[in-house]
């Protein structure tokens, strides 16, 4: 395995931002406003991914060892008494918190997958209003069919998803 070094690492990184920076100026307002709703359901959807993994330590717990969790104040509070129930109690709540985050998940893969295709769109149709406003010795120098592959190939690649 090719271990990169620090610097190495940090050249990509600066060289990512500068192309993201680079690529934000391309973007209309209209799509801009989006991102940020778009970067806080992600950060919700980070939160219930970490909600799941931190519900599945007391699930395993109740199944393993019920005795202990029964002492637990919140236990206690909530009124269950019986192993039985706790393992009940704790596999339920693991599936609805599942539940939620699958669809949190899902639905901010649509959202995200949706603007991203909204903006690959804009910028494409952009960068032909530019082109269709050459003038005709441009074309007549460039092959058009390379044009188009230039155009759909690199507006894909940079605006990846």
């Amino acid at each position: 395995m090719i271990k990169k070094s620090q610097k190495t690492i940090e050249k990509e990184t600066r060289s990512s931002i500068y192309l993201l920076l680079e690529l934000l100026k391309y973007v209309n307002k209209k799509d801009k406003k989006k991102l940020l709703p778009m970067s806080f359901l992600l950060l919700i959807a980070g939160i219930c991914e970490s909600l799941n993994i931190l519900l599945l330590l007391p699930f395993i717990s109740a199944i393993s060892n019920p005795g202990n969790l029964l002492v637990n104040p919140i236990i206690e509070y909530i009124g269950i008494t019986k192993q039985n129930h706790l393992v009940i109690f704790t596999l339920l709540t693991f599936l609805v918190v599942l539940a939620f985050s699958t669809f949190i998940r899902v639905f901010t893969i649509y959202v995200v997958n949706k603007n991203c295709a909204i903006i690959t769109k804009n910028i494409s149709k952009n960068i032909l209003r530019i082109l269709l406003n050459e003038n005709y010795e441009f074309f007549i120098n460039n092959n058009s069919a390379d044009l188009i592959f230039t155009l759909v190939a690199h507006t894909n690649s940079v605006t990846r998803c």
